[in-house]
């Protein structure tokens, strides 16, 4: 496992609390589940209408409205996390969101042979605070929405 140091000197221009850190960080991580619950979301769309007329399961209310509802708010997490990558990664984007939203990503990792998105194009020093702009970024956007991991 990654050690990820929570905290940063008060005097650096990206800190943010180490709770307010360790809740985007944690955010962060549920990314993939996201997207593999918004795919199942779109997908069971499609399923909740059955036209015999005959009551099914015991719900009460709107099934449809239900799981939109629930697609939107998926999408909306999902967007903020790949709107985030994208402004604190500039080029450097994929690798942003590839390694925030993995376990045990690593530098190292990004420049070896198995990365799947090939070797990355930076430095250790500019990956690590592009790293720090996204973590600094998505906190401010987190608590702009209120959200919470």
């Amino acid at each position: 496992m990654t050690k990820i140091r929570a905290e940063l000197s008060k005097s650096n221009p990206l800190y943010v609390d180490k709770h307010a850190f360790l809740s985007a960080y944690h955010f962060a991580l549920q990314y993939p589940v996201w997207k593999r619950q918004y795919a199942d979301t779109i997908g069971s769309a499609v399923k909740a209408v059955d036209p015999d007329g005959m009551p099914h399961g015991s719900e009460t209310g709107d099934p449809t409205s239900r799981i939109a509802m629930r697609a939107s708010v998926l999408r909306s997490n999902i967007d903020l996390i790949e709107s985030t990558a994208l402004t604190a990664g500039e080029g450097l984007a994929e690798y942003i969101l590839f390694a925030t939203t993995n376990e045990g990503v690593t530098y190292k990792y990004l420049t070896g042979e198995r990365c799947k998105l090939g070797r990355i194009p930076c430095g250790r020093n500019e990956y690590y605070q592009r790293r720090r702009l996204f973590y600094y970024l998505l906190s401010k956007r987190m608590e702009e929405r209120n959200v919470t991991s």
